[in-house]
């Protein structure tokens, strides 16, 4: 058989085999990077099961919403786990920040929310917006791709907030006195001291004369 709708299909499944296996590939990649920069086994769980809490909440609001995927949406999994692990990375870091720096339980979440929270609504507001805009495209296919990815946005940024410190093992005083989520990694030491030769320039610039 050949024709518009039989080369359809055999994309379209082709598609279906592809598509699993290019998630579990980015997820296991994604994984693999955190626990080389982090070096901790337990943040690195977290954030990987706040993704798939994410992606399982998309994956429940695409079908009582749109009830299936197309040849471009069907790969909205590895998109999602590459977009919206920044939040989470963001949220969790901020968090251990504050206790590592000795405040205790309920200032630090409260610290973490006022200063960490806006920013990570702003970068998905504007991340969802992005894809929200391809729903003004012609093709259907298109236009679910970016329903689908914008809401998985907002998705995960809920998550994030909800799911991602009641997992942290600081929270149950776990990771006091243990190793630091960052610091000591070689990615830390590399922006230390690019932080550092940055902060040389400045000052220079700052000491310059004035005409």
């Amino acid at each position: 058989m050949t024709g518009d709708e039989a080369l359809w299909n055999d994309e379209m499944l082709a598609a279906q085999a592809d598509s699993p296996l290019a998630t579990v590939i980015s997820l296991v990649g994604v994984g693999i990077l955190y626990l080389l920069f982090f070096r901790n086994l337990h943040h690195t769980l977290i954030l990987v099961a706040t993704m798939m809490v994410g992606l399982s909440w998309t994956v429940g609001l695409l079908t009582l919403t749109i009830g299936h995927l197309s040849l471009i949406s069907i790969f909205v999994a590895p998109i999602l786990i590459g977009l919206a692990d920044d939040q989470a990375i963001s949220f969790l870091s901020r968090y251990e920040e504050e206790r590592e720096s000795g405040q205790i339980l309920f200032p630090a979440i409260h610290r973490t929310f006022t200063q960490a929270a806006p920013g990570l609504i702003a970068a998905a507001c504007t991340n969802a917006l992005a894809f929200y805009a391809m729903m003004l495209a012609d093709f259907r296919g298109v236009q679910e791709l970016g329903f689908i990815v914008g809401n998985g946005m907002w998705l995960s940024l809920l998550v994030t907030l909800t799911f991602c410190l009641p997992c942290s093992p600081s929270l149950k005083g776990i990771s006091r006195g243990g190793s630091p989520m960052r610091r000591g990694t070689w990615l830390a030491r590399v922006f230390a001291r690019w932080g550092q030769a940055c902060s040389i320039f400045v000052d220079r610039c700052c000491s310059l004369p004035q005409e």
